[in-house]
């Protein structure tokens, strides 16, 4: 490894920062800190999350009997 390189024990992928390798061990932890709010879909990062939350359409009504939600009514 060169100068300020962050190796993930895990897999042995480097990383010049220590903030990049934190985010990837997320994946070997299986974390997904970051849930749309409208779909409840979970993701690594918050920019995926942002991305996600363009294309998810917001889903405020609820069928009473099956619990699905619905753009309108």
């Amino acid at each position: 490894l060169g100068p300020n390189r962050h190796a993930c024990d895990a897999c042995g992928k480097s990383f010049s920062r220590d903030s990049s390798l934190s985010r990837h061990l997320k994946i070997h932890l299986g974390e997904k800190p970051f849930t749309c709010s409208n779909c409840r879909r979970s993701f690594l990062c918050s920019s995926t999350l942002k991305d996600h939350r363009t294309r998810c359409p917001r889903k405020p009504y609820k069928c009473p009997s099956c619990e699905k939600r619905f753009a309108s009514t």
